[in-house]
């Protein structure tokens, strides 16, 4: 980890092959959070006086409870996409395989 002052975050991101649309893949993408991770920085730099990063974000989520409430939304949109997505592919791909009458 490097000396920086602002938080490391690229442990917030998933690590998934572009060329893997496994489920765990899709879980991966699903258990992800970017804008509840977005919340965690913010409050991890704005709140850097205080001890310990849950503190940190009890004090960010008391001070800015729109911007939480933002995200956590934000996050459920996000999930529910990327499920619908799956799910879509997944019914182009069994319809193509049955009836063989998409052409793409």
């Amino acid at each position: 980890m490097s000396n920086s002052k602002f938080p490391d975050s690229s442990n917030y991101m998933p690590v998934v092959d572009s060329n893997n649309l496994t489920l765990s893949a899709v879980t991966k993408l699903s258990a992800w959070h970017p804008f509840v991770h977005l919340f965690i920085i913010y409050a991890t730099i704005q709140y850097n006086l205080l001890d310990g990063t849950v503190s940190k974000i009890d004090a960010a989520v008391r001070k800015h409870p729109r911007f939480f409430s933002f995200c956590r939304k934000a996050d459920a949109i996000f999930t529910s996409v990327i499920c619908l997505l799956f799910v879509a592919l997944a019914v182009i791909l069994l319809w193509k395989l049955l009836y063989a009458t998409i052409k793409f």
